[in-house]
């Protein structure tokens, strides 16, 4: 997923949404997700992104500070596999992700 800093008063630099003094990824933004994956598979290509971790300053503001979120969104749009330094986290999406049967 691609995502984008908000400079609502355009000054040039990315504000700071959740006011902790810092800019980090909590203070931006998901864009819509590509066709990368798709695109990848076609080919007989494996997705596998990295490094997912659980703190709120890595997770952008539309997780709400949720990782398994993030997990899930990926999983959901058919990535291979994932790296992560959470792997019970990873595990936990994974699952969530995928309808039972």
């Amino acid at each position: 997923m691609s995502v984008a800093g908000v400079d609502a008063n355009g000054d040039g630099t990315p504000d700071d949404l959740d006011g902790d003094g810092q800019t980090t990824d909590a203070d931006k933004h998901l864009l819509p997700p590509s066709s990368l994956v798709a695109d990848a598979h076609k080919v007989g290509l494996l997705v596998t992104p990295y490094t997912f971790r659980n703190e709120r300053i890595y997770l952008t503001q539309d997780y709400r500070g949720d990782p398994l979120a993030e997990y899930r969104q990926f999983f959901q749009l058919g990535v291979d596999a994932v790296f992560s330094d959470f792997a019970d986290t990873a595990v936990a999406g994974l699952r969530s992700a995928t309808p039972t049967q």
